[in-house]
């Protein structure tokens, strides 16, 4: 896996590769992606992407059933002490499916980087950011991060934007298409943010 690299506020790749090994169902592919069944599973991408850099480009993973993430969850994807950024490159089908959050959580994601994520319903009461993605990571011309078919369930609360921010530009953009929040979602609970949004945080990405 390529990691990349904030130089000064230049982001860079690092030659560095690596083949991923991962304990999940399937093989990673369109036709037989991943399997994602509990919190487990996605704690696995996480420690993949937080402790081992590894970004997971290219691969799939599809959730097979609801799941609710447990307290105390850590995002997927960290920015080092030594500057570093892991950040998630692989595409995560919810297959309908609804990503449900203790109160009080902080998103699935921080850094994301050419990912795509499509077909998930996300519920959570207060979550501690954005409700899916709390940044997205520039990187040499790259989409930071695709979003198709994300609802946000009735009831949902977010502290910050309903899908996602951070920095992205016309060079890094971000997409979103056919996402929704269902009537009843707050989006800015404490009432004390600037520049949010119902699904992203301003400079305001694509829409197509």
């Amino acid at each position: 896996e390529m990691l990349r690299s904030l130089v000064g506020s230049e982001m860079c790749i690092r030659d560095s590769y690596r083949a991923p090994t991962i304990n999940l169902n399937g093989a990673g592919t369109e036709e037989d992606p991943y399997q994602l069944k509990t919190a487990d599973d996605f704690a696995t991408i996480q420690k993949m992407v937080n402790e081992s850099g590894m970004s997971l480009g290219g691969l799939y993973f599809r959730m097979t059933q609801d799941i609710l993430l447990p307290d105390g969850w850590e995002p997927i994807g960290k920015l080092n002490t030594d500057r570093t950024v892991f950040a998630f490159s692989g595409i995560l089908d919810g297959d309908g499916h609804t990503l449900s959050y203790s109160k009080g959580s902080k998103p699935l994601f921080n850094f994301v980087s050419d990912a795509r994520i499509e077909n998930l319903c996300i519920y959570g009461q207060e979550i501690d950011g954005n409700g899916l993605i709390d940044s997205a990571f520039m990187d040499r011309n790259r989409t930071a991060v695709t979003l198709d078919k994300i609802t946000l369930k009735s009831g949902t609360s977010t502290l910050k934007s309903g899908l996602i921010g951070g920095t992205y530009t016309y060079t890094n953009p971000v997409f979103i298409r056919n996402c929704k929040a269902e009537e009843g979602v707050i989006i800015g609970y404490d009432r004390n943010q600037y520049g949010i949004c119902l699904l992203y945080t301003s400079p305001s990405p694509r829409d197509s």
